[in-house]
């Protein structure tokens, strides 16, 4: 079996310029590279070690808005050395937390640590937690 380690993520967006504004300003990203590409905008970003693959809607397209109902990922989770500090800073950059748990909390499972769910730019779930409660 040969090992395999995550590439990236790509992620579809209805406003790039804001999703942009979320990974760099809220979850401290850089851009590596912003380009066109076929009938869309996209940008590469670096949030941590996590490569991110932004793409537009594709002109003349519009999206469906994201809700919890369909197959596939649900949530992207981040680690950060302070959850608290994070959060603080997040808040006050313009970030709010998710309608499904509109404060940190600590889920019902055995050894479950806090966390907190993010809204995301096209109402997503982000999920933040300390470092040390990766597991």
């Amino acid at each position: 079996m040969t090992s395999m380690e995550l590439h990236h993520v790509a992620i579809q967006t209805s406003d790039l310029d804001r999703a942009l504004r979320f990974y760099v300003d809220v979850l401290g990203g850089e851009v590596l590279e912003r380009q066109r590409f076929k009938k869309r905008q996209m940008a590469w970003i670096r949030v941590g070690n996590l490569r991110i693959e932004l793409y537009s809607k594709r002109e003349g397209e519009s999206l469906r808005p994201w809700e919890d109902f369909y197959s596939g990922p649900v949530h992207i989770a981040f680690a950060v050395p302070d959850l608290d500090a994070f959060l603080a800073d997040a808040l006050a950059k313009g970030a709010s937390f998710h309608p499904s748990h509109p404060e940190p909390f600590i889920p019902p499972a055995p050894g479950a640590q806090r966390m907190a769910y993010l809204l995301g730019p096209d109402g997503e779930e982000f999920e933040v937690r300390g470092r040390d409660d990766a597991g």
